[in-house]
């Protein structure tokens, strides 16, 4: 055999790049294949959308955009949020009132290390939410379950196609599963719910720990204010009352406290509905015995992470009664020089 035909015969057999076989999508890829084309339903706000809370100890979510009865996924734009949303809505079996609905959150651009994907089915007698961080075969897996009575919380690490369970639990609170899990509930699920909600659920709402510590007092010029918005919500004037209600939802955490110190036997029941439902916006309500929770290690050490100074100087001066001596702990410490001092503690 001569050479010029061997050289001829190689290149007729050797791999050509031209066309190789493209590499297998990722599941990111994939997905985003998927929804890009999807039909748009339309624009909402977030509270015209999904509602997701922790009302004493336990999951609620309430999907409230209305859907036309098809069974077929379509985006949603949600305001104020990035990313792409689906949703899709299905009946189980012949049964027209068994309704089963999916939401997703897409975060195309998220980093490798974050979740880009997260996902709450609604079904009945059953809750699920969960996130997907990486690719096929690396990456980790949370999801969070009610059904029955119970919450189960699982996250997975995958490592070259092998899973291996971080975390597997059940209880019948959110309060019980933080406090035998902290650390991988707050890395882990946090971020899912965040995705989902814009807010950490995990952590004690404004109002939460404002109830909580009582000796903490309102501004007198904020409660002042509030006055005035208060009355506002009781004029005869529909579009004075309007204003004044979104001027109330617009206000920072110095109104919440304000409102929780607030006593509302003087308010008609329209201007007693909107304080509440202010208030209500800026809990996770995660306690409902406060007596029990001031004396809740847990509850405590989750309180040394709040923005506000007075509230950790409370929580430091309680935690410090409950275990009967003194902590180091700089009130002061903002980020993650925080975070960390207060993880030394969970540890201690």
């Amino acid at each position: 055999m001569n050479c010029r035909f061997l050289v001829i015969l190689t290149m007729l057999t050797a791999p050509s790049r031209e066309f190789a076989a493209d590499p297998p999508m990722t599941a990111r890829q994939a997905a985003k294949a998927s929804v890009e084309n999807l039909p748009m339903s339309g624009k909402v706000p977030p509270s015209k959308f999904l509602r997701i809370s922790f009302a004493k100890g336990v999951l609620n979510e309430d999907f409230v955009m209305e859907l036309p009865d098809q069974d077929s996924a379509q985006r949603v734009e949600v305001e104020g949020t990035r990313g792409i949303w689906s949703v899709r809505k299905r009946y189980l079996g012949n049964a027209s009132d068994l309704v089963y609905i999916t939401v997703n959150r897409y975060d195309f651009d998220a980093p490798p290390d974050g979740f880009w994907m997260v996902t709450s089915t609604i079904s009945p007698g059953s809750l699920t939410i969960s996130g997907t961080q990486g690719d096929n075969s690396n990456g980790t897996r949370v999801r969070l379950t009610q059904s029955k009575g119970t919450l189960s919380f699982n996250c997975w690490k995958l490592k070259q196609g092998a899973q291996k369970a971080v975390v597997e639990a059940t209880a019948p609170t959110i309060r019980q599963l933080l406090t035998a899990h902290p650390n991988e509930m707050r890395e882990y699920l946090s971020p899912v719910l965040y995705m989902l909600t814009g807010k950490n659920l995990l952590r004690p709402g404004a109002a939460d720990v404002y109830r909580l510590f009582e000796s903490i007092q309102p501004d007198p010029k904020v409660s002042k204010e509030l006055d005035q918005i208060l009355a506002k919500l009781e004029s005869d004037s529909f579009e004075e009352r309007v204003e004044a209600g979104k001027l109330l939802m617009g206000k920072g955490r110095e109104f919440v406290l304000a409102a929780v110190r607030r006593d509302p036997s003087d308010l008609s029941a329209g201007a007693r509905g909107r304080l509440d439902q202010f208030i209500a916006e800026n809990s996770t309500e995660q306690w409902e015995d406060l007596p029990a929770a001031r004396l809740d290690r847990s509850v405590l050490l989750d309180c040394l992470d709040d923005e506000d100074v007075a509230v950790r100087k409370a929580s430091k001066a309680e935690l410090e009664k409950v275990l009967g001596k003194g902590i180091e702990f700089d009130v002061g410490l903002e980020g993650e020089k925080r975070e960390k001092a207060i993880d030394a503690l969970r540890g201690g």
